[in-house]
């Protein structure tokens, strides 16, 4: 699949297991959660939403990402978080990736049964485990 050199990529990745470091970490203090709107947000990377559901709807932590190691490190959330929301659920991130040249791509997870892939607005990958 040949994409553009700029594209919009929204991933939603339900993990059941642990996550290992991040940069920039945020507690999300209410369980309503707003999605930045990334054309408008002035951040590079990605924006992760961690969730304490499986149905991204309890926030618990919300990070930036611009390497594109998505995981959290424990230790850094230890002193941050109450011990109820340590257990993530489920993640979400959302933001632009843009290719450095136009040509096939891969994207990979390490979860293979609970993924869902957008690009452009279209649903590419779809390993979610309702289907």
């Amino acid at each position: 699949m040949k994409l553009p050199k700029m594209y919009t990529c929204l991933l939603a990745t339900a993990l059941l297991g642990q996550f290992a470091t991040y940069p920039e970490l945020s507690h999300a203090a209410s369980s309503e959660r707003e999605i930045i709107n990334d054309q408008d947000a002035n951040f590079k990377g990605l924006l992760g939403y961690y969730f304490t559901d499986k149905e991204l709807k309890e926030t618990a932590l919300i990070s930036n990402s611009e390497s594109g190691d998505l995981s959290v490190d424990n230790d850094q959330i230890d002193d941050m978080l109450p011990e109820e929301l340590k257990q993530f659920k489920s993640a979400m991130w959302t933001g632009f990736v843009k290719a450095g040249k136009s040509g096939e791509y891969t994207f990979s997870t390490s979860d293979n049964d609970h993924t869902i892939l957008w690009i452009d607005d279209q649903q590419v990958i779809d390993q979610s485990s309702s289907t």
